[in-house]
């Protein structure tokens, strides 16, 4: 087996972060899958592109694969010593593209995740897919190491867009892949971005028709960030404007609603009861692990992050047995304004009582233009300030 039961050194921070939380508060467990076989256009995450290339042997991708799955499952066993039986309510595979990964060591991971941690009976475990790689021996073989929800990135089920944004898979591979994933208790999610090349609002109405035909139980909706320079800057002209963004988004949010999907936070729908329990407890502000290169997670006020090099990763990992690189514990004053950050993103809100006097004298101005509304003891964006969301958080992150 490739699981290691070698232990870091330094674990005495995490000691003390654990000592000021409740051992039933949510706990969430992120892990990051670098790995993809191609980089997309609009990405600017942390991945290690691991490719067929000429000169490049076969053996190589095998040993990065191995080297990462063993660095993992010796993390893993670093932060069970840390929250010790503290319950899982959420595993996460993010990416990257997690199932890029070998199935064999997707599945060793998991392995390990269930021997060294106590998981609630109604655990979500949640892996990433793209839809090439989803097939029915792939989805049962998860299933049956636990898994319980996909989340597949479409992006777009046009062709031409696909082939823009340098996605490996085509629209037939999307909807095959949809009805492949079946019998998964918590369901699938699908991604989506708007701003892709080439799209034309009738495509998108029509890509989301034809999604929500096949019911997933979750759906993702992402405006493109174009804040820094990306390949797609070569399709000056085929590029939507961020008016026609908006107009879309609040054209498939009016799509979306009219199929059932309640919108409970800003880029996410899900049907009744369906709502992300991992990613929420982002938003609710609980506390979470996080394991694999560029993953960070936090313990109460303690915010930690990984080493983003897959190589100093690696090191990291195997001189002190994680592969953090930067620690900071949070003020009052910080942990509270991120929570109200956090917190603001679900369309529920968060209470008045959380935030300052001048925080709301800021507030009570952008509800007048209408970009939040402040009634019943609650802070809520509006339809206007979904679309203008950074307008919102910026009195927060000013204050």
């Amino acid at each position: 087996m490739l699981e290691s039961v070698q232990y870091g050194a330094r674990d005495r921070g995490l000691h003390a972060a654990r000592s000021r939380v409740t051992l039933q508060a949510p706990l969430s467990l992120y892990i990051h899958v670098p790995f993809c076989r191609s980089r997309c256009h609009y990405c600017h995450f942390d991945i290690k592109v691991v490719a067929a290339r000429r000169n490049t042997k076969p053996s190589l991708h095998k040993e990065w694969f191995e080297n990462y799955t063993k660095a993992v499952q010796q993390e893993l066993i670093f932060y069970r010593r840390q929250v010790g039986d503290r319950l899982l309510q959420s595993v996460y595979f993010g990416g990257g593209t997690p199932s890029f990964l070998p199935l064999e060591l997707l599945c060793s991971i998991l392995d390990c995740v269930a021997r060294h941690f106590r998981l609630d009976e109604d655990c979500e475990i949640s892996v990433e897919a793209n839809p090439e790689d989803v097939c029915e021996t792939w989805v049962a073989g998860l299933r049956g190491k636990g898994v319980t929800r996909l989340s597949l990135g479409v992006q777009s089920t046009q062709a031409e867009t696909l082939k823009a944004v340098r996605r490996n898979h085509t629209p037939e591979m999307v909807f095959r892949a949809l009805e492949q994933i079946g019998g998964l208790k918590h369901g699938c999610s699908v991604d989506y971005i708007l701003g892709l090349p080439f799209q034309e609002r009738k495509q998108v109405e029509r890509d989301l028709a034809m999604i929500t035909a096949c019911e997933p139980q979750h759906l993702s909706l992402y405006l493109l960030e174009r804040d820094i320079p990306t390949p797609l800057d070569r399709y000056p002209g085929a590029m939507p404007t961020e008016d026609q963004q908006a107009e879309w988004f609040e054209a498939a949010t009016t799509l979306l609603k009219s199929c059932g999907y309640k919108h409970y936070e800003i880029s996410n729908f899900c049907q009744s009861g369906c709502e992300s329990v991992h990613n929420s407890n982002y938003w609710k502000f609980g506390d979470y692990l996080g394991v694999g290169p560029a993953a960070h997670g936090r313990l109460g006020k303690t915010y930690w992050s990984n080493h983003t090099q897959l190589a100093r990763y690696l090191e990291s990992v195997h001189d002190k047995g994680t592969g953090e690189c930067q620690r900071e514990t949070w003020s009052d004053g910080e942990f509270r304004r991120q929570k109200c950050l956090q917190g603001l993103r679900l369309l529920s809100g968060i209470p008045l009582s959380w935030v300052t006097q001048q925080e709301k004298e800021a507030l009570e101005e952008l509800a007048d233009y209408a970009l939040v509304s402040l009634a019943d003891g609650k802070v809520k964006l509006t339809e206007r300030g979904i679309l203008l969301a950074n307008e919102v958080f910026q009195v927060f992150i000013s204050s």
